[in-house]
């Protein structure tokens, strides 16, 4: 299955480390993070990426070119303007396979992915959404609920979603999806955000399904959560 990651955001968090190296490269035990998502991917077999770059891109094309020296298949899609998460995907559509698995270039999910796309094998969803039940790390809030059926009914995006969170939230989402391409074909090119302009009816149609993952994701969105990955990766590889 066709690998799809957003690898184009600025990394405001981090303040001046991304200011001329973007945040998938950031160095995690003197490899970029995204060089560690490859790997482990490929271990997996999941060798064909497609990389939705933007700011700075030049410096990931330059490091992982094609692939042939990280034994993956990468092509491209850069941003000529900012699109957000959502736009960014809507800008690659030519380029994504009818099924793919989506995840973010700076969250890591140490888990077997053929067990999210066996869920969405099923048929019986547009969307699966990784989920974990996080009692680790307090600082992460919950986000996500599934009802009975194993559908995401309710999702709440920090700084994306309007209101304050609701009720019931028990789950955390966890970074990784399968996505149908379909889902996608009625969009116009803009700048918007995946999770709330294109999962968020997704999950108002009964569309998304979770899969809880048995283990937690790690994200470098903050120098602490990048100090915290690099003490952990060793448990993963």
């Amino acid at each position: 299955m066709q690998t799809v990651i957003l690898a184009g955001g600025l990394g405001t968090r981090l303040g001046k480390l991304t200011e001329e190296v973007p945040k998938p490269m950031m160095a995690i035990k003197s490899k970029p993070f995204l060089e560690w998502q490859l790997e482990y991917l490929k271990k997996q077999n999941l060798k064909k990426i497609l990389l939705l770059t933007g700011h700075r891109s030049e410096v990931i094309e330059a490091y992982f070119g094609r692939g042939e020296k990280h034994g993956v298949q990468i092509t491209y899609s850069k941003e000529t303007q900012a699109l957000g998460t959502g736009g960014a995907l809507l800008a690659a559509k030519d380029k994504l396979d009818p099924d793919f698995l989506l995840m973010f270039g700076d969250s890591f999910l140490p888990v077997d992915f053929s067990q999210m796309v066996g869920l969405y094998a099923e048929g019986k969803c547009d969307i699966v959404m990784s989920v974990y039940d996080n009692q680790e790390d307090t600082s992460v809030p919950f986000n996500v609920s599934l009802n009975k059926k194993n559908q995401v009914d309710m999702y709440y995006k920090k700084g994306l979603s309007k209101g304050a969170p609701p009720a019931g939230l028990n789950y955390v989402e966890a970074g990784v999806y399968v996505v149908k391409k379909s889902r996608l074909q009625s969009h116009e090119v803009k700048f918007c955000a995946f999770e709330t302009d294109l999962l968020q009816p997704a999950i108002n149609g009964s569309s998304v399904l979770g899969w809880l993952s048995p283990q937690r994701f790690f994200d470098i969105g903050t120098p602490e959560r990048l100090n915290l990955f690099e003490r952990r990766i060793g448990d993963y590889f």
